[in-house]
């Protein structure tokens, strides 16, 4: 009984620090879903620029590829022209790079969530295996203390017919005392 006892404060022990696994998990979990929004919301923004910086360039390369008439003027400007488009392409490229690095960072951290998921079921698995041996433990304790209850009554009536037994064995033995002095008292009387 001791030993269940013992046996039913570990458990609850363990259960307690899987709990707290638990809570620090869905913490974790919780926290990483919060950075994958921001990640997917920053992957959109990039993806946002990037397109209205491809159709700057476009629209460029339409000005330079103008007709003769107006390229006298555009000479002017043309200079310009393959410095911003340049400009723009450089920004391009730094853009396609920050795209491919957040992907990068999105792909990495649903990773770590799947793996903190399957965490978490794992731990919820043992928690439910744990609450199951606990019951277990819980209803062999009352088995055990209902049996300690029926020996203890049997122990009590054991002892209740002891006394009554040692009473008659103590009143029989004082009424062959009695008996045998009587008798001793007579073949004293006849002699």
């Amino acid at each position: 009984e001791a030993q269940t006892r013992v046996d039913l404060e570990a458990l609850e022990q363990a259960l307690m620090v899987v709990n707290a696994k638990n809570a620090e998990y869905a913490g974790k979990v919780a926290k990483q879903e919060v950075k994958e929004q921001q990640l997917t919301a920053e992957l959109s923004t990039l993806q946002q620029e990037l397109t209205s910086i491809e159709k700057e360039k476009a629209g460029l390369r339409s000005q330079l590829e103008m007709d003769e008439e107006s390229r006298a003027a555009f000479e002017r400007s043309k200079g310009d022209m393959v410095m911003r488009m340049e400009s723009l392409s450089a920004q391009v490229e730094a853009l396609k790079k920050a795209v491919n690095t957040a992907e990068r960072g999105n792909e990495h951290l649903q990773a770590e969530n799947r793996t903190a998921a399957e965490k978490f079921r794992d731990m919820a698995d043992k928690v439910y295996s744990l609450m199951d041996q606990l019951r277990l433990n819980q209803v062999e304790l009352k088995k055990v203390e209902a049996e300690n209850g029926a020996k203890e009554k049997k122990l009590n009536s054991l002892d209740k017919a002891l006394q009554n037994l040692t009473a008659k064995v103590q009143m029989e033995v004082e009424a062959k005392q009695l008996a045998e002095a009587e008798k001793r008292e007579a073949e004293q009387n006849a002699a």
